[in-house]
């Protein structure tokens, strides 16, 4: 029962969890100030797109990977360990796929901040689409969250709105 009530914590924690980047401009040196890179990055602008593109993730997730994850609490909950593993081994591939898309938002990231949260709720999807089993979930449960709570403060903070997440 409790790898039940774990993974059911997972599948929130993977799917009502934003991902997002800091509004948080630190760019308010004076105008003299050189820029550190070629071309100005509107952080703004740039944590923004990073919290759009993550959102629309999530919304995908939630049609694809929910309801795998959920045959997956269900069938472990029944007992029935081959659903169990049947349903993860669909939502793998589709939780590998976020953790990239996760990570490629944080390549582009500009605020340092965004771009730390972001690298690090990848790396935890990477994580989670590695495991051999949904009975594995209990070992990073609380690690995802955590990134995913710190990700969507930092989205929120930058006042973003985001649909897909509770």
């Amino acid at each position: 029962m409790r790898r039940a009530l774990v993974l059911a914590a997972l599948t929130g924690a993977l799917l009502a969890s934003a991902a997002c980047g800091s509004s948080d401009d630190t760019n308010t040196g004076s105008p003299s100030a050189a820029p550190t890179t070629a071309a100005s990055v509107d952080v703004k602008a740039n944590t923004t797109a990073a919290c759009t593109a993550i959102d629309t993730l999530y919304g995908t997730l939630h049609t694809t990977a929910q309801p795998e994850l959920a045959k997956a609490i269900a069938a472990i909950t029944s007992g029935d360990s081959a659903t169990a593993l049947k349903a993860w081994n669909t939502a793998k591939p589709l939780l590998a796929a976020a953790a990239a898309t996760i990570k490629a938002e944080a390549d582009k990231a500009a605020d340092p901040a965004a771009k730390q949260a972001l690298t690090d709720l990848g790396a935890k999807y990477e994580k989670v689409a590695n495991l051999s089993s949904p009975a594995e979930i209990e070992s990073v449960a609380t690690d995802l969250d955590t990134a995913s709570s710190n990700v969507k403060k930092v989205c929120t903070d930058a006042g973003v709105t985001l649909k897909n997440f509770e």
